[in-house]
C-alpha cells in the first residue's frame, strides 16, 4: 500500500508527510490541492495539456449542471494604509543564502 501511495503522492494526488519516523498520507482537496499539484511543475507537455483540457471540461461540466460560482463578496478590496513603504531588496551572496537553508526548515518554490 505504501508503495502506491508514494505513487499517488508524487503524481500530486495525495499528500504525504512524515512525523516521528511515520509517514502520513492525506487526501488533499480538487481545488486547492490536486489541481495545483499537477500544474505547479510548470511543465508544459502533452499530458499536461491533456489534464488542463479534462479540468476545463470538468469545470464547464458542473457550471452547465450549477450555474457559474455566486461571489456575494468583493475579490478585489483596496484598502488605503496612508503610509510609504520603502523598498528594501537586499542581495545576499551565496553563502549567505546556503546558511538561510541549512539553517530553517525545508521550504519549496513553484509555480503558482
Amino acid at each position: 500500500m505504501a508503495a502506491i501511495l508514494e505513487t499517488m503522492a508524487n503524481k500530486g494526488l495525495c499528500t504525504a508527510g512524515t512525523f516521528d519516523n511515520v509517514t502520513f498520507y492525506g487526501a488533499p482537496l480538487l481545488v486547492p490541492g490536486i489541481f495545483e499539484f499537477q500544474f505547479m511543475r510548470g511543465t508544459n507537455t502533452e499530458e499536461d495539456r491533456r489534464l488542463a483540457k479534462l479540468v476545463h471540461d470538468y469545470k464547464n461540466a458542473v457550471d452547465n449542471i450549477q450555474g457559474p460560482p455566486r461571489l456575494t463578496y468583493p475579490t478585489t478590496r483596496v484598502i488605503p494604509v496612508d503610509k510609504k513603504i520603502e523598498a528594501g531588496n537586499t542581495i545576499h551572496t551565496y553563502d549567505q543564502v546556503t546558511e538561510f537553508i541549512a539553517k530553517y526548515d525545508p521550504i519549496s518554490v513553484s509555480t503558482c
